[in-house]
């Protein structure tokens, strides 16, 4: 059993928790001065339930852990995202095997796939360089096009240090020609740009890798959501024997999660699996997610997990009597409140369904 993740060396005081603050009535005058945000609430750690595997596992922290429970073992994996386009940085993601097919009722067999977190990938980055307004026309619902001299306005207006918008919109820009030729394989008389045409651009030159217990393999990003933050995976060029030897698939559950329900977040990176066991601390049904302007559609549910970047797509996890893992929801950041997030597993089981759609209509 590893100790605490030695990421904590570099960590804020607003990322390790309330645990490190001081409770003076000045502290907290000067967060009150500062806008800082009030740290989360938080279920004791004599109400958790801690998997018996772990029971040397502090709560609330972010531990490396070489004891894997068999249900766990091999399911969740490291997913590295590189792009050469301009403005794309490589990234990395933790996701977990389903069964394509759980979101039609119990499933048996082989078949499998991976969900992961949709924002390292490229509608994200359409979505988070474009406000929405650029994004949907407002009367029909549509993609809308955005011309040269609209692309050329918004290069002129925006401002330098805004996020990295203006590198990536000058890039739009350069490339907007051959942009308008790959909006036009989905809007044949297209004048504009599309979101979908920025995509494909960006898409065409990513490499996904995922790590498994079986080597690495390529990956194809077949179904993705911004709005709920959901992206599903198809493994690339693996064998029915390697496809046989990886983990298992993990089992999302359904319904309402409990305020106190102890529950686990999951990290893949390249030297295993770190967790951080915490607790529920509610559900919403048209969730907040990293900032409270956000518009997310999905259904989240907050923990006191302690996170970090890296475990973005991975499950969130509970476990019963007999130590077998349930997913509950999948990891999508931390909110403005310090909050960890997780989008719920009912909005991974209606991407499942829509990656069905998409299967069967052969696209």
């Amino acid at each position: 059993m590893g100790g605490e993740n030695e990421g904590d060396k570099n960590l804020t005081v607003a990322d390790k928790g309330p645990e490190t603050q001081s409770n003076s009535w000045f502290s907290n005058f000067l967060d009150w001065a500062t806008g800082k945000p009030e740290p989360p609430d938080r279920i004791p750690e004599k109400d958790l339930v801690v998997p018996p595997i772990w029971s040397d596992v502090r709560p609330h922290t972010m531990t490396h852990v070489d004891k894997i429970p068999e249900g766990l073992k091999d399911s969740v994996v490291t997913i590295g995202v590189e792009s050469q386009t301009e403005g794309v940085l490589p990234g990395k993601l933790t996701g977990f095997f389903v069964n394509p097919n759980m979101a039609a009722g119990p499933t048996s067999g082989n078949d499998r796939v991976i969900v992961t977190s949709s924002h390292g990938f490229a509608d994200a980055w359409v979505k988070n360089t474009l406000a929405d307004s650029f994004l949907r026309d407002a009367d029909t619902n549509k993609d809308r096009q955005i011309s040269r001299k609209e692309l050329e306005d918004i290069v002129r207006s925006t401002p330098e240090n805004e996020d990295g918008k203006l590198y990536r919109f000058q890039h739009l820009l350069k490339n907007f020609d051959q942009i308008l030729n790959l909006s036009k394989n989905s809007t044949p008389d297209a004048e504009g740009i599309t979101p979908a045409g920025i995509s494909a651009f960006i898409s065409q030159d990513r490499k996904v890798t995922i790590k498994t217990n079986q080597g690495e393999f390529e990956a194809t990003l077949v179904y993705q959501n911004p709005d709920t933050d959901v992206a599903v995976l198809e493994l690339n060029g693996i064998s029915p024997e390697q496809l046989s030897q990886l983990g298992k698939n993990l089992i999302l559950k359904r319904g309402p999660v409990p305020r106190g329900t102890t529950a686990v977040a999951v990290e893949s990176d390249s030297d295993g699996l770190n967790i951080s066991i915490g607790g529920v601390l509610g559900s919403q049904q048209s969730g907040v997610a990293r900032d409270p302007r956000s518009n997310s559609t999905a259904p989240v549910i907050y923990s006191d997990s302690k996170t970090r970047g890296g475990f973005s797509g991975g499950p969130l996890v509970t476990f019963d009597s007999n130590s077998e893992p349930f997913v509950i929801g999948l990891h999508h950041g931390r909110d403005y409140k310090h909050r960890s997030v997780a989008i719920s597993s009912e909005a991974v089981l209606e991407a499942l369904k829509q990656y069905n759609l998409i299967k069967a209509q052969g696209r």
